[in-house]
Order: structure tokens, then C-alpha cells, then sequence
């Protein structure tokens, strides 16, 4: 089960996981390989440093385990306060590909 809140009333809702999908090898190594395209080889280097900033804003800020939409919001509300909007999004194209 998930829990979500509702960021308009702020009250939870809860929202049933779907049944695990039996995946065949074919498709798992399908996905393996496209994930290894995702973050550019170029650039490799600053999409891993964006990912170690984020976890050590989490672990700064007591965020144990998951990842959520609060917990981006509140990541990136406070990149806005110290970065041009520009730079967050960058940061936050960056961040997706390594989530």
C-alpha cells in the first residue's frame, strides 16, 4: 500500500500497489541496456555528483529510505533558494535520469 498526500488538501490518500509482473529475461535485459544509454558518457560525471548532492540533502535534512514527490519538492524548492531557476532545472533533468 502507498500512502500519498494530496498537496491541495493535504489529507492522505492511500492507493493500492499493483500485483508483481512476472518480467522475461529478454525484456529484463531489453531494459538493462537502455538504462545504460539514459546518462551520457560525457557527462557521466556530473549526473553521479547531482545524485550524491540529493542523497546527501536527504540524509542532511533526515530523509531515510524512498523517494516521493514531497521529498523532490521540497529538494528542489530548496535548490531554488540558492540556484537560478535555470540551474534547478538542469540539476533536477539530471537527477531524473538517476532516479
Amino acid at each position: 500500500m502507498v500512502v500519498r498526500v494530496d498537496r491541495t488538501a493535504m489529507e492522505p490518500e492511500v492507493l493500492l500497489e499493483a500485483e508483481p509482473v512476472s518480467v522475461p529475461d529478454k525484456i529484463k535485459n531489453e531494459a538493462l541496456i537502455a538504462c545504460s544509454k539514459l546518462i551520457p558518457s560525457k557527462s557521466k560525471e556530473s549526473y553521479e555528483k547531482e545524485y550524491q548532492n540529493y542523497c546527501a540533502w536527504k540524509a542532511e535534512n533526515g530523509v531515510s529510505d524512498g523517494i516521493n514527490e514531497e521529498i523532490l519538492l521540497a529538494y528542489f524548492h530548496s535548490l531554488g533558494k540558492k540556484c537560478a531557476s535555470s540551474s534547478v532545472w538542469t540539476k533536477y533533468s539530471m537527477l531524473k535520469s538517476m532516479l
